[in-house]
C-alpha cells in the first residue's frame, strides 16, 4: 500500500493486484534497457578512444606495405618533370602567439617564413614585431635583449628601437645619437601587428606592401564578436611536412570527403572504425570568383575563401544513425590566405563554436599547426575540447596525402570536378615579385 497510496482497490481484494500484473513486463523491459545501455558503453568508449588517437600511422607509411622507402626526414621534392609547387611563403597575416604569452615588458623570438623576428610589449602595452638582428653589428636582440620603456634594447651596445623599428637612442653618445637615429640604415624592419580575440598576428609581405583591407576582426575573426564567443581551448599539433596551401587546396576537391573522410577519426583503411559520415558540400566562394556572402551581398575581402559543408548523417558502424542533436546544423570554413583557416559550426542545444587552424611555414615543407577553439557558452568548453580533437583527427587523415604528393600545374580534370583554375587564381594573389622561389637559397 505504501508504494501505491492512491490506489487502495476494492474492499476484499489485494490492493497490489493490478501492479503485480504489470511488474513482470516492466521488469523485462528494464532488463533489456539495462543490457542495451551496458552494451553501448564499450562502443562509446571505443569511439572516444579512436577520436583521441591518430587516425593514420606516423609519417612515411612504413607500417604498411612499402618495400623501398627513404629516410624519415627525406627532403620533399619541389619539382617533378617541371611541375612546381607555389613558392613556400605566401604574403599575408601570420599567427605569432596568444596575447597572454607576451605581457608588458616581455620579449620573445620567432622564426617564421624563413625570417628571424622578435616581438615585445612595451610599457604602454603596445606590441611591436621587428627584425631580430640589430642594425649596429647584427646581434640577435632576442638573446639577451630587454624591453625598456616604449622600446627594446640590444644586449650588445644597448641601442634602443621602438615598436616601429626606428632607432631611438644610442647610450654611448652624449646626445643619444640624434643624428644617427635619423638614418634609415640604422632602423630595423618592422612588421604590422594586429591583436584580436586574444591572438597576435603579424603581416609579412615580401615587397613590404601594407595589409589588405578589411581587418582580420572585420572578416576572418568576425564570427567571434558576432556570436559573442569566448576562448575555450587550444592545441599544438606536430609540424606537418607539407606546403602551407594544402588545406585550402582541398576546397576544390569535394569528392575526397567520400573517400578520405567518410570514416570519422579513423584511417580510410581501418576495418574497425565506429563512425561513418556523409557530407554535402558546395563550391567555394571568393571575391575573385565574383561570389556573394550568405546575406546576398558581394564578397569584399580579397583574402577570403569560403567553403560550405554540412554533415548529413553519422552512423555507428554504418548502420545505427546518431540523433541529429549531436550533428552540427551549420558548418562553414573560411580561409584568410592559405595559412589561416576558421571553421564556424553550430550544434543544436550546445551552441556555436569557432575552430581556428593557424599554420606557420617555418621552412620549405615544414608547417607549424596551431589549433584554437571559441565557444558561445562557458559550460560548453568540454565540447570545444572534443571538437579540437576531432579537427586534429580530420587533419591527420589528410596528412599522409599532403606530405607525399607532388603538384601538377596542368591537372587532368574530369566531368564534375570543380575549377582548379579559379583556386590557382585566388592563390596567386598572395605572391609578389620578391617572394622567395625554389631557385633561391632557402637555407639559413
Amino acid at each position: 500500500k505504501s508504494r501505491f497510496p492512491h490506489h487502495s482497490g476494492v474492499a476484499g481484494r489485494e490492493p497490489r493486484c493490478e501492479a503485480s500484473a504489470l511488474m513482470p513486463r516492466l521488469a523485462g523491459e528494464n532488463k533489456y534497457a539495462q543490457l542495451s545501455a551496458v552494451a553501448a558503453i564499450p562502443v562509446v568508449l571505443y569511439s572516444v578512444w579512436r577520436l583521441l588517437q591518430d587516425p593514420a600511422p606516423t609519417r612515411g607509411t612504413k607500417s604498411r606495405t612499402q618495400l623501398h622507402y627513404g629516410p624519415a626526414d627525406r627532403r620533399r621534392r619541389k619539382s617533378v618533370d617541371g611541375d612546381d609547387f607555389p613558392p613556400p611563403y605566401p604574403n599575408g597575416w601570420y599567427f605569432l602567439c596568444a596575447s597572454k604569452d607576451i605581457g608588458v615588458g616581455c620579449l620573445r623570438s620567432f622564426f617564421i617564413t624563413g625570417r628571424e623576428l622578435v616581438a615585445f610589449r612595451n610599457a604602454e602595452g603596445e606590441v611591436g614585431v621587428v627584425s631580430a638582428f640589430c642594425a649596429h653589428q647584427g646581434v640577435h636582440i632576442g638573446h639577451g635583449g630587454f624591453v625598456d620603456g616604449d622600446g627594446v634594447r640590444c644586449p650588445y651596445h644597448h641601442w634602443k628601437f621602438g615598436t616601429d623599428g626606428k632607432l631611438q637612442h644610442i647610450p654611448q653618445l652624449e646626445d643619444g645619437g640624434a643624428r644617427d637615429c635619423d638614418r634609415d640604415r640604422n632602423h630595423l624592419k618592422s612588421f604590422p601587428v594586429t591583436e584580436d580575440s586574444g591572438l597576435i598576428f603579424c603581416w609579412v609581405h615580401a615587397d613590404g606592401e601594407d595589409p589588405l583591407a578589411p581587418a582580420l576582426s572585420a572578416s576572418f575573426l568576425r564570427p567571434i564578436k558576432d556570436a559573442k564567443l569566448s576562448w575555450a581551448a587550444s592545441l599544438r599539433m606536430e609540424d606537418f611536412h607539407m606546403h602551407v596551401m594544402e588545406p585550402s587546396h582541398n576546397t576544390v576537391d569535394w569528392y575526397h570527403f567520400k573517400t578520405v573522410h567518410h570514416l570519422l577519426a579513423a584511417h580510410w583503411l581501418n576495418k574497425l572504425a565506429p563512425l561513418y559520415a556523409t557530407y554535402e558540400t558546395q563550391q567555394a566562394r571568393a571575391m575573385i570568383y565574383g561570389s556573394k556572402n550568405d546575406n546576398g551581398s558581394p564578397v569584399t575581402d580579397p583574402q577570403l575563401l569560403v567553403f560550405d559543408q554540412r554533415v548529413l548523417s553519422v552512423k555507428l558502424f554504418d548502420h545505427i544513425a546518431l540523433p541529429s542533436t549531436f550533428i552540427p546544423k551549420v558548418q562553414q570554413t573560411s580561409f584568410c590566405g592559405p595559412q589561416n583557416m576558421a571553421t564556424h559550426l553550430e550544434i543544436p542545444v550546445v551552441g556555436q563554436f569557432l575552430m581556428l587552424l593557424l599554420m606557420v611555414p617555418v621552412a620549405p615543407f615544414r608547417t607549424e599547426m596551431q589549433l584554437q577553439a571559441y565557444s558561445e557558452n562557458w559550460w560548453a568548453r568540454p565540447v570545444a575540447h572534443i571538437l579540437l580533437w576531432a579537427l586534429r583527427a580530420t587533419l591527420t587523415q589528410d596528412r599522409e596525402i599532403w606530405e607525399n604528393k607532388i603538384m601538377h600545374k596542368t591537372r587532368n580534370s574530369i566531368k564534375g570536378d570543380w575549377s582548379w583554375t579559379m583556386y590557382d587564381k585566388w592563390l596567386r594573389q598572395f605572391y609578389s615579385p620578391s617572394s622567395l622561389t625554389w631557385s633561391d637559397d632557402l637555407s639559413w
